[in-house]
């Protein structure tokens, strides 16, 4: 059988397996809906549609800050999944290569740019990391900067 059909057969396999194992992401808790806050009447119903439609309603937890930072995340979440899938194909090419030294020394390339992707990675997200939290602590969840930082 050739290399190429069981690379299809591996990524069928993971695609079928991620789809069984999907649905038990979806039984998730419910949040709990806040009630007795103060405020105009308008505000509260969207607020009280929005808490039961599944979206954070509170304003500390949905500050520019807070969602850039979870966007960050999710992004590098995405990547560490990529290098993780691009490593397991590359060692994959090497176990299957026959001693074909031409694949081989392509599967050693392959893996030497998913060591050095993870290591960029790596220092962005340290980089993003410090950006982001020294924004939180410089701002606060009014939006202005506290006193003593410029």
């Amino acid at each position: 059988m050739q290399p190429d059909n069981y690379m299809k057969k591996f990524l069928f396999s993971f695609l079928v397996g991620g789809l069984i194992l999907a649905p038990g992401a979806v039984f998730a808790e419910e949040p709990e809906c806040p009630t007795g806050q103060e405020g105009h009447a308008a505000q509260l119903l969207l607020n009280k549609a929005g808490c039961e439609g599944g979206y954070n309603t509170n304003p500390e937890e949905s500050s520019l800050t807070v969602i850039i930072a979870k966007m960050i995340r999710n992004v590098f979440a995405l990547l560490g999944i990529l290098m993780v899938v691009y490593t397991v194909w590359a060692g994959f090419k090497w176990m299957t290569a026959a001693g074909d030294s031409g694949q081989v020394d392509e599967a050693k390339n392959m893996l030497k740019n998913a060591v050095i992707g993870m290591a960029i990675m790596l220092m962005a997200f340290s980089i993003a990391q410090f950006v982001v939290g020294s924004l939180s602590k410089s701002v606060s969840s009014s939006g202005e900067v506290e006193a003593g930082q410029q």
